[in-house]
């Protein structure tokens, strides 16, 4: 049996678009380079909130920032760098608000 050409055209079409997109899909996750500094970043917050007492003062955000810098770490050994960057700023910020509670609560404590 034959197909109608504009059958095979319309399935040319789409293989070379789901080729395209697979194609694109793997150099946009290829080009993107690893969040070294990001993770770095994170990492330092995460130790910094820490030290200061986060883990007594505020142990809900020591906690979700070491869970994303987690993830974050997971994403890399993955490559899949732009998930990971993502986490570790996140992971950062969250280590940062866990550090300024913990200092705070901590001054309180000294009036």
């Amino acid at each position: 049996m034959r197909i109608p050409s504009p059958l095979r055209r319309c399935a040319s079409a789409l293989a070379f678009t789901i080729a395209l997109g697979a194609t694109l899909g793997l150099a946009a996750c290829a080009g993107t380079p690893p969040p070294n500094e990001q993770m770095e970043a994170a990492t330092d917050a995460v130790r910094r909130a820490f030290d200061a007492g986060a883990q007594k003062f505020a142990p809900a955000e020591l906690g979700a920032a070491r869970d994303r810098l987690h993830r974050a770490t997971v994403a890399m050994i993955a490559k899949d760098h732009h998930s990971a960057r993502i986490l570790a700023e996140q992971a950062e910020r969250d280590a940062l608000l866990a550090r300024a509670r913990s200092e705070s609560a901590r001054a309180g404590q000294l009036r």
